[in-house]
């Protein structure tokens, strides 16, 4: 089972995606084992592109980088999970650990998706990686 695996050891990233543009009842199901829920609506709340420019308290942030992510689903978090970005007052990226194992959630394909040069994109990603690889 993956929460055992996790659990033992194991890391987990969890790329969803806003509403109209992801699975969310299977996907949370998941999620939920960590205490991570995607909410399916999209953030933030703007008309036109929901584009999001911010940093967070995490080291991966290290010198006040900033992500930038478009259209996010935001994230609703419970123990063990523990917010990495919050924006306004809304969870953005969140971190759980397991066990010996980490979770990472992100309500937005932003590794993979057109937006990876943008900003501090590049480096976060890889010092969240290197974090995931090297704890």
């Amino acid at each position: 089972m993956l929460a055992k695996w996790v659990n033992d050891g194991g890391r987990l990233v969890l790329l969803g995606n806003d509403k109209g543009h992801a699975e969310f009842t299977h996907f949370n199901k998941l999620a939920a084992w960590f205490g991570i829920q995607f909410r399916e609506e999209t953030f933030p709340k703007v008309s036109g592109k929901a584009i999001l420019e911010a940093s967070g308290s995490d080291a991966i942030f290290e010198g006040g980088l900033k992500a930038y992510l478009v259209e996010v689903a935001p994230l609703a978090l419970t123990l063990p999970a523990q917010s990495m970005m919050k924006v306004d007052g809304t969870d953005v990226m969140a971190m759980a650990r397991v066990g010996r194992g980490i979770v990472f959630a992100l309500g937005d394909p932003w590794l993979y998706d057109e937006y990876i040069e943008r900003a501090d994109n590049v480096k976060i990603a890889t010092n969240l990686f290197t974090m995931l690889l090297q704890d």
